[in-house]
């Protein structure tokens, strides 16, 4: 067997898939969520040029046997080490592309301790989400299917020949993948992206042994799928799965829209607070251009950008009566002013795309690449199950999570 047979992923651990149709589970979690109210309203790019040595959570030392996969164990610190790597990676995002988006529509800057102590706080949420039994148990049943593939590679390939095609994968990781992951974060060297990994409590070396070993599976379960599924698909059979799931063939209504805004101050400012809207209003309606009214006046979340909200689709927004302006107005109309429990707002509607179904003669490769994803999830589950028969579990999770 060619040592090189399997195709790496350019990846970054951040949303990868591993052997399964599950997403990893810190892959959705939201970027800011658990920050510091203080910290999150007041972010900015003021970045430091290489990150902080600073550990802020303790490193992986627990050595609790969550499975047992054949004769290979599976520790808790397995499971921590690779989760803490997708963490570094989260944080590592969050702090260069977040930050800034945060910082360009505040217009503030936050001093390094404040930066520091909301990166912790990122840490620390992230961690506490990923330690959840529904989090703890997706990644333990991955493993369990790694192990199940490592075993069952080692029982094709002589060991000679394996230990031939780790060394170049491992070789492949530093040469080929790792300077695409370092340019994509637009980081400078190995030594710079250790230190994040240590900032989530783990190191690159420790991330690069299961990262390893997970692309390794990953490519065998693919050479598996190569040899059982069967990829072709006839006219009748995408036309069919068309008709079966048209949902998956309409695209959402969305709009573009503008906001001017005054927060409530209660009963007693109502009046006052209708008339401050109203004469920003009536100041658009004279010419004067809603950005600029917005930038002077408007207290909305958007407002020191001009008001301009971006694409938003029918049920996202928090407010109902904002969320039916915009999906009733007609471009470019002023709406009257209207009230929610933020306050009182004026909105206009720049540009909107109607819900529409796609034509099956645009969506056919789609469909054929939908109908293959099914298989080969079948087959794939197929061989996973053949493999947990022949090859023995014991499986101690629920123990611990």
């Amino acid at each position: 067997m060619d040592s090189r047979i399997f195709s790496y992923r350019v990846f970054g651990l951040v949303g990868l898939v591993l052997l399964s149709s599950r997403v990893s589970v810190l892959a959705q979690l939201p970027s800011t969520r658990g920050l510091p109210v203080t910290a999150s309203q007041t972010l900015a790019n003021t970045l430091p040029d290489t990150p902080r040595a600073e550990t802020p959570v303790e490193p992986v030392v627990d050595s609790t046997v969550l499975a047992v996969v054949g004769n290979e164990p599976i520790l808790m610190s397995d499971v921590q080490t690779w989760v803490r790597g997708i963490i570094a990676e989260n944080l590592l995002t969050f702090v260069t592309e977040s930050i800034p988006e945060r910082e360009k529509q505040l217009g503030k800057k936050i001093s390094p301790q404040e930066l520091q102590e909301t990166e912790e706080e990122f840490v620390r949420e992230q961690l506490r989400q990923s330690r959840t039994p529904q989090a703890m148990r997706t990644f333990l049943d991955q493993f369990i299917e790694t192990k199940l593939l490592l075993i069952n590679l080692k029982r094709t390939i002589p060991s000679d020949g394996l230990e031939k095609f780790l060394a170049s994968n491992e070789k492949m990781f530093d040469e080929e993948i790792m300077p695409v992951v370092l340019a994509r974060k637009k980081i400078k060297s190995t030594d710079e992206m250790d230190i994040w990994y240590h900032r989530a409590g783990t190191d690159l070396a420790s991330v690069r042994k299961i990262q390893v070993e997970l692309n390794i599976t990953q490519g065998w379960i693919s050479e598996l799928l190569k040899k059982e599924i069967n990829t072709d698909t006839s006219y009748n059979e995408m036309l069919r799965y068309y008709q079966e799931h048209p949902g998956e063939f309409t695209t959402v209504a969305s709009a573009k829209w503008e906001q001017l805004s005054v927060n409530t101050r209660g009963a007693a400012f109502r009046n006052e607070d209708i008339a401050k809207l109203a004469k920003m209003g009536n100041a658009v309606m004279e010419g004067e251009s809603f950005a600029e009214v917005a930038k002077r006046d408007s207290q909305g979340p958007t407002a020191a950008l001009g008001g301009g909200r971006d694409w938003t689709r029918p049920g996202v927004l928090t407010s109902a009566v904002l969320d039916r302006a915009i999906f009733s107005l007609p471009v470019g109309a002023m709406s009257p002013i209207l009230e929610d429990s933020q306050g009182f707002h004026i909105v206009r509607v720049t540009e909107r795309k109607e819900a529409a179904k796609q034509p099956f003669e645009e969506v056919q490769t789609q469909i054929r690449n939908k109908i293959l994803e099914l298989r080969s999830k079948g087959v794939r589950d197929a061989i996973l199950e053949r493999l947990r028969k022949d090859i023995p579990i014991q499986d101690f999770g629920d123990r611990y999570f």
